[in-house]
């Protein structure tokens, strides 16, 4: 939650963007319930930052996911198309 306070912080002072959290608290709410309201408020962008699980204090890195409009590969992204 606080990456995304932070990356919302930065993307305010963007005088052509606008955000717009779909949660406040670090609450779950399912990826559903997060694409309406991102397509409610006509979003150009979504953007999800989760916490992965792992079993190290030593892990590391990072993962992006970026949807296909051409070819969604699971039925979650076959969802957000």
């Amino acid at each position: 939650m606080q990456i995304a306070c932070k990356l919302s912080a930065l993307i305010k002072h963007e005088p052509a963007m606008k955000v717009f959290m779909t949660r406040n608290d670090d609450v779950f709410i399912p990826l559903k319930v997060r694409v309406a309201k991102a397509r409610k408020q006509c979003a150009d962008l979504f953007v999800s930052i989760n916490a992965n699980a792992f079993t190290s204090r030593a892990a590391s890195g990072s993962s992006v996911f970026a949807l296909s409009i051409k070819g969604a590969t699971s039925s979650a992204a076959k969802f957000l198309v």
